[in-house]
């Protein structure tokens, strides 16, 4: 019974990888990019916060940008040396006198520019220099209003980003997914573009946590659409520390709870959601079932040989052999998750260490990563039972 059920984990890993490769393909190899001369003016937006370290590599990305009608606006939200990197690269800045939090920060410069086309783009990221002239041509389409480019960690030679970036070719994958439908449920907003009339239209950023997911609910929930296209990219940097990784992901789990609760009929109704999300929720509750149950029988049997034993080697025996079904769950734990990410990851365009690097992934970083943002679900669910209040600038503590 017990082979059976791992089996049965091992071909749902595999076969729902399968199926997101295939529907990504699927999307990818029929991709019908539009084509148009028009040239409409976008404003490159920049906030800024703490980013005296970063902003002069993304400011010269940004100027480096193959595109003519541009402006360039950066905005700091908090006291430092970022305006006056600003004056020396010529770019025109907003230095806030208060902090205002980023959601707000953004809705104020968007009103001083005048593009069109809105593209916001983190301080700490940068934006290759075709990015925008493959961006703009999905805007011919008026039922588009968001077009994300693809997230990629820029390099560095610590454990964490290059583990975040094996996530992001996985995300990667999941976007081409989510496009079979039609849209994207989500995006990053460390770079984004979005039409200016329907940003507007939509009262802009909320004020709340994570205002990207929340704008990319209210474009669902409006009927429009978030395109997705690989072949503009944009470089991020990832967390490099536990402690910075924990403060990102217990925010983006708590914004992620409100986005949840505010949008949860248009999600309902979303194919992409269901197909992205339950899938995974069933089977993680099927292998934490398993090793339960494995556990719950082990520890009792363990303990009570160990009390009517006269000899240590023959309880480490016992042990061993009781242990045996941990230790062949545990392998074929790794290679359904093995197969899994590499049958996703399959066709991006991945070093070849990184695949190495699939190993400290499953039993590190994503484990990690997974309890961290359930501990900020949970913090934000809880939250919003005795409050309404979404914003706190003390969630931001990098």
């Amino acid at each position: 019974m017990l082979l059976e059920l791992w089996l049965a984990i091992i071909a749902g890993l595999i076969f729902l990888a399968a199926v997101f490769w295939l529907l990504g393909w699927r999307w990818e190899s029929r991709l019908a990019r539009p084509k148009s001369r028009r040239q409409p003016m976008v404003s490159i937006i920049i906030p800024a916060y703490k980013s005296e370290k970063t902003i002069r590599e993304t400011i010269e990305s940004a100027k480096a940008v193959s595109y003519r009608r541009k402006e360039i606006l950066v905005v700091n939200d908090c006291p430092d040396k970022v305006p006056k990197i600003c004056r020396e690269l010529g770019v025109r800045v907003i230095q806030n006198r208060k902090r205002l939090g980023k959601w707000l920060a953004l809705n104020n410069a968007a009103k001083r520019t005048k593009g069109e086309i809105l593209f916001f783009l983190d301080a700490d990221t940068t934006i290759d220099k075709g990015a925008i002239k493959k961006i703009i041509p999905w805007f011919t389409k008026p039922d588009i209003a968001v077009v994300a480019p693809k997230y990629v960690s820029r390099e560095s030679s610590r454990l964490l980003p290059r583990l975040a970036s094996l996530e992001n070719s996985f995300n990667s994958s999941l976007f081409k997914m989510d496009m079979y439908f039609g849209s994207m449920i989500s995006f990053r907003g460390c770079g984004v573009a979005i039409r200016r009339s329907f940003f507007e239209s939509v009262g802009g950023w909320s004020k709340t946590l994570i205002e990207d997911v929340d704008f990319a609910a209210k474009t669902l929930e409006s009927g429009h659409k978030i395109q997705y296209e690989p072949s503009a990219v944009v470089r991020t940097r990832e967390a490099e520390t536990i402690s910075e990784l924990k403060s990102q992901r217990l925010r983006w789990g708590k914004g992620s709870a409100y986005s949840l609760l505010n949008y949860r009929s248009a999600y309902s109704r979303n194919s992409q959601f269901s197909l992205h999300y339950f899938p995974y929720i069933f089977i993680i509750f099927g292998i934490f079932g398993t090793l339960s149950w494995q556990l719950y029988l082990l520890i009792p049997l363990m303990i009570l040989f160990a009390l009517y034993s006269y000899s240590f080697s023959s309880v480490a025996l016992i042990m061993t052999i009781l242990a045996i079904p941990l230790f062949y769950g545990f392998a074929v734990l790794v290679t359904g998750a093995f197969s899994h990410l590499t049958i996703i990851t399959w066709r991006e365009k991945k070093k070849a260490q990184e695949v190495l690097l699939i190993i400290p992934y499953i039993f590190f970083y994503y484990p990690l990563v997974i309890f961290f943002y359930i501990r900020g679900m949970i913090s934000g669910f809880s939250h919003r039972r005795f409050s309404k209040k979404e914003m706190n600038l003390e969630d931001w503590k990098c």
